[in-house]
């Protein structure tokens, strides 16, 4: 069976969900195994959190993979196209790789227009709306989609001799609550957003900036237009609902797929593939009164969309969903957080996975726990033990310690090669101590829940002193 990664920067990112939605239909179609590697990126400048799931890339250089499929935009926003293709794309070859967002010399590229709907979009600020005074959210200064955003949007904004003042431009990371803090940091400075329209590059800051101003006062769109980019899921179910950008990034990710296993099987792929966007017009620009649910947008001809039956049935139950994963993870949680010894872990992992709909699973602790600073290399340990693992699809179970090699493969046994499904590995850590790794089939539940559950883990771990 072939086996195909696919490296992201965060699984609870919009962007890379519905990237992996598509790359997952595509796999599940062809009988492929996906294996998914949240690393977060290289350089990651914010605090003393998120570098820790770096050490994937190591894993990703010694894991056996026929193919690679690279979120290689996020990857490169800190640390630079250069510097990403020196320590890991130039490494892995020859793998067969496909890059979606950022090319290399080689290398297959599917990639999304950054240019033209959002083009569409600031002609339909400017036009419809009269605005003229702009802010704009970037992302990362050496994000290769960031930069793109940004010269289309000047071209409009010149076009209509509308000047960018510098200071009416916030430079992000595609992160909210960072953005916001931003954005906090402007108005203590300035003390009034005098602009008539909040560009944001993607929907997560534009969601995030759009509460705060909520909060603040500043009601949007009737103070302040603020618009996003992706479409993301949450985009339509928002109040208000975003006008954004649609980037139809699940086709993306089947296409890309798609791309993988052609190179893979031949050899031989089209070197380039490129996805138009559109102008999406909702509430946060004043098309969509604020009380109307009755369809989903405008479009750039300013036809109504309809919200089908799919999207009207998931509106409605957004909330319900949500509280049910609150609840749901909230009582792992708390059945981690009382593990008095082994035994208890044992019955709380089993616990853990069954609720969060994970069939497939196998935990591994080193034998010692294994510093890891920011910014520096890591090699993985090569003491290892496997504390659990077991396939609710075959009865396969093992709930003793199973000591063995890394080197020799990153688990001991070989009874989820032959299994159709996306997996996940994640690393399990404390503060700068890595502990060990989770590899998961993953449910219908939201990439943060996952998250949470493995950060509780790698707490009970900690607290049972196991490694």
């Amino acid at each position: 069976m072939l086996r195909i990664g696919f490296l992201i920067h965060l699984i609870d990112a919009g962007y890379s969900k519905e990237m992996f939605d598509g790359i997952s239909l595509y796999c599940q179609e062809k009988g492929i195994q996906l294996v998914v590697f949240p690393a977060h990126t290289l350089d990651w400048p914010f605090g003393k959190y998120g570098y820790q799931d770096t050490v994937l890339l190591e894993f990703i250089k010694n894991y056996r993979l026929d193919g690679l499929i690279i979120e290689a935009g996020t990857q490169c926003s800190f640390c630079g196209k250069e510097k990403f293709e020196k320590t890991f794309i130039n490494v892995m070859r020859p793998l067969p790789m496909v890059t979606f967002a950022v090319g290399f010399d080689g290398i297959p590229l599917v990639q999304g227009d950054n240019g033209h709907g959002l083009e569409a979009l600031v002609e339909h600020l400017i036009s419809v709306h009269s605005c003229r005074k702009f802010m704009l959210v970037t992302g990362p200064s050496e994000n290769h989609d960031s930069i793109i955003r940004e010269n289309s949007v000047k071209s409009v904004l010149k076009n209509h001799n509308i000047d960018l003042k510098a200071d009416s431009i916030i430079r992000g990371n595609f992160f909210g609550q960072s953005t916001v803090s931003l954005l906090k940091a402007y108005l203590e400075e300035h003390k009034k957003l005098d602009f008539d329209a909040i560009v944001c590059f993607n929907d997560i800051m534009a969601l995030s900036i759009i509460h705060f101003l909520n909060g603040q006062g500043i009601r949007v769109p009737d103070d302040i237009i603020v618009t996003g980019f992706d479409d993301s899921f949450v985009s339509s179910f928002d109040q208000p609902s975003l006008t954004t950008v649609k980037t139809s990034l699940a086709p993306q990710g089947y296409a890309t797929a798609k791309k993988i296993h052609e190179l893979i099987q031949t050899n031989k792929a089209e070197p380039y593939e490129e996805y138009s966007t559109v102008a999406l017009y909702r509430q946060s620009c004043g098309c969509i009164k604020e009380d109307d649910f009755s369809f989903n947008a405008y479009d750039e001809q300013m036809r109504k969309i309809s919200w089908g039956k799919e999207f009207k049935r998931l509106r409605e139950r957004r909330g319900l969903f949500l509280e049910g994963d609150f609840a749901r993870i909230r009582d792992i949680v708390s059945v981690l957080l009382t593990v008095k010894d082994y035994s208890d872990f044992m019955n709380a992992l089993k616990m853990a996975f069954t609720a969060l709909e994970i069939n497939k699973a196998a935990v591994v602790l080193y034998e010692k726990k294994t510093e890891h600073l920011k910014n520096a290399e890591f090699a993985v340990p090569e003491k290892a033990k496997l504390i659990y693992a077991f396939d609710a699809d075959t009865d396969f179970k093992i709930t003793e310690a199973l000591p063995f090699n890394t080197k020799e493969g990153f688990l001991p046994f070989n009874n989820f090669d032959n299994a159709v499904s996306a997996f996940m590995l994640k690393p399990l850590f404390f503060c700068e101590n890595q502990l060990g790794y989770i590899f998961f089939n993953t449910g219908s539940f939201s990439g943060s829940v996952y998250d949470l559950l493995c950060m509780q883990i790698s707490n009970a771990v900690i607290s049972l002193k196991l490694n």
